[in-house]
């Protein structure tokens, strides 16, 4: 009963989400994720005004999408942006979102994200930036190598 509780809650907020459209930059260097660019996605309501940013991208495993930085601005907040982007996420990727260095002040954000299971938006534990070398070392295998006998070739 609880669940089917939760799915309305949920359903019914979702149903008075707004609809964004975005505009991204990727970016290939040096990136956490590469060969995976990082994207850089200013995010705007219907009416074409911007309402915030963010910063993800895609593990090199597709596996999952980083969530680096969601900032809506304060005239903005509270009216569904920042679910719509999760949304947005879920919906193109349909793989489980990792929100990289969740903040305190937002805790409150991402618990009801999180909440968001119950309609197929999911999540995996948090990733601190502390663990994020350990965390790239799950697609170190796709890295090209350079072969040891071309690296100590020179030509003179």
């Amino acid at each position: 009963m609880i669940s089917i509780l939760s799915r309305w809650r949920v359903q019914r907020k979702l149903a008075h989400v707004p609809k964004i459209t975005m505009d991204v930059t990727r970016t290939y260097d040096m990136t956490f994720t590469a060969p995976n660019p990082d994207v850089k996605a200013v995010i705007k309501n219907q009416q074409g005004t911007t309402v915030g940013e963010a910063c993800y991208a895609v593990s090199p495993l597709n596996d999952r999408v980083y969530v680096y930085n969601v900032e809506i601005f304060s005239a903005y907040r509270r009216q569904g942006y920042g679910t719509a982007l999760l949304n947005y996420l879920a919906q193109n990727y349909k793989i489980p979102i990792t929100v990289v260095r969740e903040l305190s002040s937002s805790c409150g954000f991402w618990k009801f994200a999180r909440s968001l299971s119950c309609i197929g938006v999911h999540f995996t534990p948090q990733l601190s930036v502390s663990e994020m070398a350990l965390e790239s070392e799950r697609w170190a295998h796709l890295q090209p190598h350079s072969h040891p006998f071309q690296e100590a070739t020179t030509h003179s």
